[in-house]
C-alpha cells in the first residue's frame, strides 16, 4: 500500500473509532442518567374524597336525595365505597343517560355490566375513572324511580 492512501485509511479508521467511541459514551450516559421509572399508581381515595366526588356529580331535574352520600363500612383500608339514593320522576333510562353524560364530564368511562348484575334492577349502569368505580342502579317504586349510585376506590373491575 501507498503511503498516501495507507495515511488515508488510518484516517478513515480513526473517524469511524472516534464516532463509535462518542456513540458508546452518550449510550451509556442516558441509560445511566434517566434509568426507566416504574409507572405511578394512584393511591386509594379516601371515603371522604369518594363522598366529595360524589357531592360534584350533579343529579337530574326534579330529582331528590332520599339517603345523603355516606361510607360503606370495610375490613379493607385500601378499597373504600360510598354510595347515596335518590328518588325522581324521571324514567330509568333518562336518569342512566344523565349520568352517562354526567360521569364522562368527570373523567368517567362506561363500560358494560356483567351478565349477572343488576338482574333485580330496572336498569344499571357501570363507569370506570381514575381509580374508581361507579354503579348506578334504578328500580321502580309506586312514589317514583328510586336510584343508587355506589363509587368505590381501588376497583380491580376497572383496571386496564
Amino acid at each position: 500500500m501507498e503511503p498516501q492512501q495507507r495515511q488515508r485509511t488510518v484516517g478513515v479508521a480513526a473517524v469511524v473509532a472516534a464516532l463509535a467511541a462518542v456513540s458508546l459514551f452518550w449510550m451509556v450516559y442516558f441509560a445511566y442518567r434517566h434509568p426507566p421509572t416504574a409507572p405511578t399508581t394512584t393511591s386509594a381515595l379516601s371515603s371522604k374524597e369518594l363522598i366529595d366526588e360524589l357531592n360534584t356529580i350533579k343529579v337530574p331535574v326534579g330529582a331528590k336525595k332520599v339517603v345523603s352520600p355516606a361510607a360503606i363500612p370495610s375490613n379493607d383500608p385500601k378499597n373504600h365505597a360510598v354510595v347515596a339514593a335518590y328518588l325522581a320522576n324521571s324514567e330509568c333510562k333518562d336518569i342512566a343517560e344523565h349520568y352517562k353524560e354526567e360521569f364522562a364530564r368527570h373523567g368517567f368511562v362506561n363500560r358494560p355490566l356483567r351478565s349477572d348484575a343488576h338482574k333485580k334492577l330496572e336498569y344499571g349502569a357501570f363507569f370506570c375513572g381514575h381509580g374508581v368505580s361507579a354503579q348506578l342502579g334504578c328500580i321502580s317504586q309506586p312514589e317514583g324511580h328510586l336510584y343508587m349510585i355506589q363509587l368505590r376506590s381501588q376497583d380491580d373491575t376497572c383496571a386496564d
